[in-house]
């Protein structure tokens, strides 16, 4: 059986990050969508103390600021927009705060432990004949097959 990928996560729990406690709260129970397919592992900084710059890339690599994490991108900027409407205080943390990520091209990512890439958050595959998808695996779905009976794929 093959997995598809994901659309959307659900953030569960505060993630990790230099954010205040507040702000980071303020993510659970929201539904983002996701920049990336999959879990992902990159290297990572934090959203204050981070580089702007390859050379401050490179200099906070040597003091060790740079670290290895599992997780889940997210356009942060569309992530900031999502956030207002539920927590509009918090958006505003991150618009003054750290403003480099409200520009278009800027990712969060949340960690692995906050998230749940729930089956319901996973992208819907076209079925093809009989109700399966064209990956041959059964489409999850009830299906009636002409002169048959009704069946239910699971």
């Amino acid at each position: 059986m093959t997995t598809e990928p994901f659309l959307k996560v659900r953030i569960v729990r505060a993630p990790k990050g230099e954010a205040p406690l507040w702000v980071r709260e303020a993510w659970i129970g929201l539904e983002l969508p996701l920049a990336l397919p999959d879990e992902v592992t990159e290297e990572t900084s934090g959203v204050l103390s981070g580089p702007n710059s390859w050379l401050g890339y490179w200099w906070a690599r040597l003091r060790g600021r740079i670290h290895q994490t599992s997780g889940y991108v997210v356009n942060s900027a569309r992530a900031i927009d999502i956030l207002a409407r539920s927590q509009p205080k918090a958006a505003d943390w991150w618009r003054v705060n750290a403003p480099r990520f409200c520009e278009l091209d800027a990712e969060f990512m949340f960690d692995t432990p906050a998230c749940d890439p729930s089956p319901r958050t996973r992208r819907q595959q076209p079925l093809g004949l009989n109700g399966k998808r064209p990956d041959g695996e059964p489409s999850g779905r009830l299906q009636v097959e002409p002169d048959g009976p009704l069946t239910a794929f699971q």
